[in-house]
Order: structure tokens, then C-alpha cells, then sequence
């Protein structure tokens, strides 16, 4: 792999968690998750 894919595949798998960890709480607390949005 070149040092280019690593990085994108690091990239895009940081995203997904940033993702999943808003989602998550969102889940939990609706308030906090509106706050966050704003």
C-alpha cells in the first residue's frame, strides 16, 4: 500500500467512528445530541 491509501483509509475510518459515536449519543441523551447540533 502507498503512504496516500493508509492515510484515506485511516481518514474514512475516523469519520465513520465520529459517525457511530454521534449516533450512539444520540441514543442516549436526545438533549444533549440537539445541543451538540446547534
Amino acid at each position: 500500500m502507498k503512504t496516500g491509501d493508509i492515510y484515506l483509509t485511516v481518514f474514512l475510518f475516523a469519520i465513520g467512528f465520529a459517525i457511530y459515536l454521534a449516533k450512539s449519543v444520540a441514543t442516549q441523551n436526545s438533549d444533549s445530541w440537539y445541543v451538540i447540533r446547534c
